[in-house]
């Protein structure tokens, strides 16, 4: 049993149990697209329970899902209060500048440098996301470890005073990992991180020089077709500027 409930029914218990059983089911989903839709699913149950339970005046002082620390998988350590500097490098290596199968295809960051109820942010349909945990599970296992690539093409410290750090990176040669093994178009983006008095990062928000509407297209369209499509569609808005 989790700590922190108080006050609650046996019903309510046996409530929280199961949620974070099947919390813990979802996240070894292999899939990328099932695995975010279940935990969705049950984080929405979880607030709806939440809801009922404190109607019913019992106390559930627990974090959502995503940000728990008692889920397999979630990161309890972190690095407090690191120079800025060196924040910077570690960040660098998560990118994993030799090898371009950094972080951004494997979904592996060096989770001390974050706090657990971190924001994530990005034009991708299923962002934003709150949780370290519910971010790392959402984006591991996204692209084809073999092929896919992503170029850390800038790292620099833009404002020192309010702590924040900001990637150019590039991606291509990247194929999903879904049924029909969509390969997106190379695109560049940028990757912001804010941190805390803490020196953890609080906030971590990329952008994208492609719109949501065509990264999100790609994943469902041959690449010619899409190619085609999307090129068409800029020609056109080039004349239409002209």
């Amino acid at each position: 049993m989790p700590d922190g409930v108080a006050g609650a029914t046996a019903l309510e218990l046996w409530t929280v149990e199961r949620l974070e059983k099947m919390y813990r089911d979802s996240i070894k989903i292999k899939c990328p697209f099932f695995r975010r839709r279940a935990s969705d699913i049950i984080e929405g149950m979880d607030m709806m329970a939440r809801f009922l339970i404190i109607r019913h005046k019992s106390i559930l002082d627990l974090p959502t899902l995503g940000c728990r620390n008692d889920i397999p998988g979630v990161f309890l350590k972190s690095n407090r209060h690191l120079e800025i500097a060196t924040i910077a490098q570690l960040i660098k290596q998560d990118w994993k500048p030799s090898t371009h199968k950094g972080y951004l295809i494997t979904g592996r960051l060096n989770h001390t440098l974050y706090r657990n109820d971190c924001f994530f942010d990005s034009p991708d349909p299923d962002m934003p996301v709150r949780g370290l945990n519910k971010y790392v599970c959402a984006a591991r296992d996204l692209f084809d470890y073999k092929s896919s690539e992503a170029h850390l093409m800038d790292l620099a410290i833009i404002d020192n005073t309010k702590k924040i750090i900001q990637v150019r990176w590039k991606l291509q040669n990247a194929v999903l990992r879904l049924p029909w093994k969509p390969m997106l178009p190379t695109w560049t983006g940028r990757t912001t991180y804010y941190l805390d008095d803490n020196h953890l990062i609080y906030r971590h928000e990329d952008t994208w020089d492609i719109s949501a509407l065509e990264g999100f297209a790609r994943t469902l369209l041959p690449p010619k077709l899409g190619d085609w499509i999307f090129h068409t569609s800029r020609r056109s808005s080039s004349s239409l500027e002209e």
